[in-house]
């Protein structure tokens, strides 16, 4: 859902399960997340940034319509 987080994740060499490890949540909740099954709240969101490293703003990094904006391409 979250197409520039993906992409990031792809980059990052870690899997999702590690990802939601390091930021707090449990692997079911992260990957229900990423599907747009639950929402993501800002304090997460700033959490999943930090961890990716990315460095497009939170809005472009977590845009649901699938733009693939900024510099992650």
């Amino acid at each position: 859902m979250y197409k520039m987080v993906e992409q990031y994740i792809k980059r990052s060499g870690k899997n999702k399960t590690e990802i939601a490890k390091e930021v707090g949540v449990s692997a079911s909740s992260f990957y229900e997340k990423l599907n747009g099954k639950s929402e993501i709240n800002l304090p997460l969101a700033k959490k999943i940034k930090r961890a990716l490293g990315a460095v497009e703003p939170l809005e472009v990094l977590f845009d649901a319509s699938g733009g693939n904006q900024g510099g992650a391409a």
